[in-house]
């Protein structure tokens, strides 16, 4: 995949101004997570660890890595 999940990204939260304020948050604390080092730094398969709504995934998934890369977390 060519998704920009793995860290370091220069910038952590562009696009996150539109979401609403729990994928926001979401959002923040995968970014923690990869910074940490989890997962190798991959946003990716931070997402795919948590139990969080597939919707919220998918939103984050489609600012990190475009519209094809939320598909893989919706229904």
């Amino acid at each position: 995949m060519s998704y920009q999940y793995t860290y370091p990204s220069p910038m952590d939260e562009p696009g996150f101004d539109g979401l609403p304020d729990a994928q926001r948050e979401l959002g923040r604390a995968v970014n923690e997570r990869a910074r940490d080092g989890e997962h190798g730094g991959d946003r990716r398969l931070i997402l795919l660890s948590l139990n969080v709504p597939a919707e919220d995934k998918a939103a984050l998934a489609m600012i990190w890595g475009g519209p094809d890369a939320a598909k893989e977390f919706l229904p």
